[in-house]
């Protein structure tokens, strides 16, 4: 079996435990605790069922609220069904769409680190955190979690191996974590950041190659005026002129190329 294919099933075998396990817990809540919030999107979930409508509504007028990526989620349960048995289902999916966050949690950790044990160990570290409990709750960070970690992972890819289809996921990637939670739009201000940084090294080297051949170039003069001392000063001087002529024409060579690189 192949690597990849045996880390694919290893990391969603994992999810699935990290799922269930935490299905046990979510599924015993049957009341609300943050009741306003949770209240909301209930309604929100219980218009989509029965409008067959995205757009948020609250007793059939529409509002403003980015967030309906949790409510798209949660109406299928909430459509003809009593509001106790929509509750159960609604907890128990909590829980598999928050641990879901342990898959993108391993693909990116196995991107920088490539160690697959390492990658398993953040996996189950993702879900095993205290904000897991916001599980229990109807709010949207159950899913802005997971949203969140696609998008980084669509992020990384993008910086990294900067082609047309990576471009394609991000942007994806960018719209459905703020159809998550508006707040993660900032993301989108985070992308040229990235590239920026990424580019750095390259522009470095550029600029030091570029500097290396502006600086060579202007010591050229330096060496053409050594070559042509060399060459001058063997050649043979006239009987007449036998003291002085020579040291000040080997002088005036000199002090010629000091002044070209200058």
């Amino acid at each position: 079996m192949p690597a990849a294919y045996r880390d694919q099933l290893g990391v969603a075998g994992l999810w699935l435990v990290l799922g269930v396990g935490l299905a046990m817990l979510t599924s015993s809540i049957v009341d609300w605790y943050v009741m306003t919030d949770e209240l909301l999107y209930e309604r929100l979930a219980i218009s989509i069922a029965s409008l067959h409508s995205p757009l948020p509504h609250i007793h059939g007028e529409l509002i403003g609220n980015v967030n309906q990526l949790y409510p798209l989620l949660l109406a299928p349960f909430f459509h003809d069904t009593l509001v106790p048995s929509a509750l159960f289902h609604a907890h128990v999916l909590n829980a598999f769409v928050m641990s879901s966050a342990s898959i993108p949690a391993f693909l990116l950790a196995r991107r920088v680190t490539q160690s697959t044990r390492l990658s398993y160990f953040v996996a189950a570290l993702s879900v095993c955190i205290p904000w897991i409990v916001l599980s229990s709750f109807l709010m949207t960070e159950v899913v802005a979690y997971p949203a969140f970690l696609w998008a980084i992972l669509a992020l990384q890819r993008a910086v990294v191996s900067p082609r047309a289809q990576n471009d394609i996921l991000l942007v994806i990637a960018l719209m459905v974590a703020t159809l998550a939670r508006t707040q993660f739009a900032v993301l989108i201000a985070v992308v040229p950041v990235a590239r920026c940084h990424r580019a750095m090294p390259s522009l470095r080297k550029l600029f030091r190659n570029a500097a290396s051949a502006t600086t060579h170039s202007s010591c050229s003069p330096c060496a053409d005026a050594a070559i042509v001392e060399e060459t001058i000063s063997p050649a043979p001087m006239p009987a007449a002129a036998t003291s002085r002529p020579g040291p000040i024409r080997r002088t005036t060579l000199v002090w010629g190329a000091a002044v070209s690189c200058a």
